[in-house]
């Protein structure tokens, strides 16, 4: 399998969701406005994937994607397909639960200091 082609392929979905209204920043979250907007950007979320997953079916790959509980990023599985594996997982489930915890300290110590 050519792994370059791949990560192209995972850059090109990460590069639209960034550019669309599914993402706000470097770091995709969701912005949530209303409830129709949230449904729009699940449904173009949807679209993007079924259609990097019909490029990556050559490869023996499919992505899933969900949004992580606490920090409302985006996180992209990359899954083999023959055994269910998962190959990569874009950003990390374990940083973003990180992230959470830091910036659920931060907030504690910036409430304690008031």
């Amino acid at each position: 399998m050519d792994m370059e082609v791949l990560q192209n392929k995972i850059e090109t979905a990460n590069s639209y969701s960034a550019n669309s209204s599914v993402a706000s920043g470097e770091h995709h979250k969701l912005e949530i406005k209303n409830e129709k907007e949230v449904r729009d950007d699940e449904k173009r979320v949807e679209k993007i994937s079924k259609k990097v997953n019909k490029e990556l079916m050559q490869y023996d790959r499919r992505i899933e994607y969900r949004v992580h509980e606490k920090t409302h990023e985006l996180i992209i599985k990359v899954i083999d397909t023959t055994d269910d594996s998962v190959v990569r997982e874009i950003p990390s489930e374990k940083l973003l639960d990180y992230v959470a915890s830091v910036k659920a300290k931060i907030g504690i110590n910036l409430d304690e200091r008031r």
